[in-house]
């Protein structure tokens, strides 16, 4: 159904959270924690690095997917300056693209989403203005949100284009989790998904798929210092991680930790979530905003002696801070709620 917006003013000024696009997380909150216990023990991951050719892997056939935003066409909002395509609300995403007129700025059009939860009411996005579709997640859960597209005219005021309201109700709750999206970007030609198949290939128990690409992630990718200072100076607002390179290059800010391994599982049917939100090593510390992942599982297990499963939810994983530490306060401090406050889902 089409959602009309209130024109009382043809402008409206929204409030672009700049955390939810760059992150900014310091290895130095890692560094404190590692000092406190580097003593070996049941707790800590013990992680061996595959010997994988990623050229062999890249050149294997292309990986079906299960889950895969399609536009349908069949339900949708049209105008001059773009599509919004909700087709697929109860498989959980929509999907739009921008046909205007180009403008110089990547911050230019954005897509802002009010949704159903009031502890998480607004997503914003910047949408690339090359004229292909992408798909954007519910994140939320089933409900009424409501979809706008706009333009930026000068500083933050910015012109709507068009939009809709779209009552959404899921075939199943984890559907948001189990595609590739705006953020989280895969597709069956990805190194990503094929590496992830070759590392579960041999594998059937859920908790050893979990580890193998989970411990790939954490014993390959290193902490990337200089991205993570010009995320910290503002410099990558619309950075969206490419999981690919991310791999060729072995090295990564907590953004592309969460995105590469996230990609990695869902491709192999496993629900995971990236989430942002703001972590703290200590009551002394500064939160800082961070992301990780949460996977779902219907089964009580560990992966690696460290992270512990319960049955049927989400688990926290932190891919970031585990790369960097192997010792029983890491584990600790991710397996504590208290040290995590969630914000955003992708």
């Amino acid at each position: 159904m089409r959602y009309s917006f209130k024109k009382a003013s043809s402008l409206i000024c929204i409030i672009l959270f700049c955390c939810m696009f760059f992150i900014s997380c310091s290895a130095s909150n890692d560094a404190n924690l590692s000092d406190k216990d580097n003593s070996s023990s049941p707790s800590s991951p013990q992680i061996t690095k595959p010997s994988i050719d990623l050229d062999v892997i890249a050149a294997s056939p292309n990986i079906s997917l299960k889950h895969v935003p399609v536009n349908k066409g069949e339900v949708v909002e049209e105008s001059d300056h773009g599509v919004i395509d909700y087709s697929s609300a109860m498989d959980g995403y929509f999907m739009a693209k921008y046909t205007g007129e180009k403008t110089d700025g990547e911050m230019d059009i954005v897509i802002l989403v009010n949704t159903p939860n009031p502890e998480h009411p607004r997503y914003t996005y910047y949408l690339a203005q090359d004229g292909d579709f992408y798909a954007f997640p519910f994140s939320e859960g089933n409900g009424m949100y409501t979809i706008g597209m706009f333009k930026r005219l000068q500083g933050q005021d910015y012109v709507q284009l068009m939009g809709i309201e779209c009552s959404v109700s899921l075939g199943n709750e984890l559907l948001p989790f189990l595609i590739s999206n705006y953020k989280v970007r895969y597709t069956e030609k990805s190194l990503s998904v094929k590496l992830a198949t070759e590392l579960i290939k041999e594998k059937t128990d859920f908790f050893d798929q979990v580890s193998s690409i989970y411990g790939y992630v954490v014993s390959n990718i290193s902490y990337d210092t200089s991205k993570a200072t010009a995320a910290a100076n503002g410099e990558l607002q619309t950075y969206i991680p490419d999981n690919d390179q991310i791999l060729r290059s072995r090295q990564g800010i907590c953004f592309d930790y969460a995105t590469l391994t996230t990609a990695m599982l869902r491709s192999v049917g496993i629900p995971t979530k990236v989430t942002f939100g703001f972590t703290s090593t200590g009551e002394t510390a500064d939160p800082v905003y961070h992301a990780w992942i949460s996977v779902y599982s219907s089964e009580s297990g560990w992966v690696d002696g460290v992270i512990e499963f319960s049955a049927d939810g989400w688990t926290r994983m932190d891919p970031t801070f585990s790369s960097s530490s192997n010792n029983k306060s890491m584990a600790n401090f991710i397996g504590d709620g208290d040290n995590y406050t969630d914000d955003l889902y992708f």
